[in-house]
């Protein structure tokens, strides 16, 4: 089967059982209508390939998405749009959303704590990992707090705090308990010249 139009509308590609709009059964891809894209990576697609939908292991399922450009001025190889009339603020329904589970049964669970929930490479070198339990480790995949960085290069692991605005305040650091009842500060005194802890009780601490 190469095509199919079922009696409600719905068109199958490779199959004549579609569940939805359109059901394509394999990969497919997106290609360029101008003629002038000519890309020249032969390993992915060819040169008027500008994106591939196809498994991330074959029969094993998953989503791998390539996008190809030729473009001479920087541009995004790939970029999300999202705009959205009403935006909450409880972390629930936010512009953009990533969501990850794992597989229980019939349906979905958690990842576990230790497992990786979202990975940021750079060809194959692991750059940020987010755990399950929302551990964040940049330069190590096994971070062992909240945040973890870990480098190899002389005087790395660094963070720099900078206000470009000198009226805005000065840079710092806030450590408080749950409620915000207290809060000690690290940061820079009004000159900028030195190193200062303060401790305030009953503060938001901004």
């Amino acid at each position: 089967i190469r095509m199919y139009i079922s009696p409600s509308g719905n068109v199958g590609v490779g199959h004549n059982a579609p569940d939805e709009v359109l059901d394509v059964k394999g990969n497919f891809t997106l290609r360029d209508a101008t003629g002038n894209l000519a890309h020249g990576m032969s390993v992915f697609g060819d040169d008027d390939q500008y994106a591939i939908f196809n498994q991330e292991a074959s029969g094993d399922g998953g989503l791998r998405i390539t996008t190809l450009s030729d473009s001479t001025v920087a541009s995004s190889a790939f970029q999300v749009n999202a705009v959205a009339t009403t935006v909450s603020n409880d972390g629930n329904n936010a512009v953009i959303r990533l969501r990850a589970a794992k597989k229980n049964g019939t349906t979905e669970t958690s990842v576990d704590t230790n497992e990786d929930v979202l990975s940021i490479n750079n060809t194959g070198t692991e750059l940020i990992v987010v755990k399950g339990n929302g551990y964040m480790g940049m330069g190590t995949s096994s971070p062992s707090s909240m945040l973890h960085l870990k480098s190899g290069v002389s005087y790395q692991p660094h963070i720099l705090l900078e206000n470009s605005t000198s009226s805005a305040g000065d840079p710092g650091i806030t450590f408080a308990d749950s409620v915000e009842n207290y809060a000690y500060r690290l940061g820079a005194d009004d000159s900028g010249n030195g190193l200062v802890i303060t401790y305030k009780a009953g503060i938001d601490p901004q």
